[in-house]
């Protein structure tokens, strides 16, 4: 992580009160967590699709680091990817374009699988927040919300 946004984060830590979510891009996330937590970060959320072979690894390693943990999946990975950590998520991000793009249009089509999240959310972690990442507008929004986002 460049020294400019730990000092971002600090900076927003001192004047309005901690930071209090961090989405990794996509690289490795271990080596952020540290100094986001340090930072005063609350929530680190990573991608599944990045993160495969060590997701549940750098869940937990968020976790001891004091800070809740998320994780994000793109619109072409199946829900399948995520349900297997639910018991250690705190959040869950559905991503509604294709991440690392911006000004892209909001695909509907992500919108059964916030539904699917969402009952899944229901029966294993009721206390896990789903939130939406891509295209939300005042047009959009609503149908979030009526999907099943928080």
């Amino acid at each position: 992580m460049s020294a400019l946004c730990i000092a971002f984060i600090i900076f927003i830590n001192t004047k309005k009160g901690k930071a209090n979510k961090y989405k990794t891009q996509k690289n490795n996330a271990k080596n952020n967590t540290a100094d986001l937590a340090g930072a005063g970060v609350e929530l680190i959320t990573i991608h599944v699709e990045t993160e495969s072979d060590k997701t549940e690894e750098m869940l937990k390693y968020i976790r001891e680091k004091g800070c809740k943990a998320g994780l994000a999946l793109d619109p072409d990975t199946p829900i399948e990817d995520v349900l297997k950590y639910l018991p250690l998520l705190d959040l869950v991000l559905v991503m509604t374009v294709k991440s690392g793009f911006g000004g892209q249009k909001f695909m509907e089509d992500q919108l059964p699988k916030i539904a699917a999240i969402r009952k899944y959310i229901e029966e294993f972690n009721p206390n896990c927040h789903l939130e939406v990442d891509g295209g939300v507008d005042p047009k959009t929004a609503p149908l979030c919300i009526q999907a099943g986002a928080d």
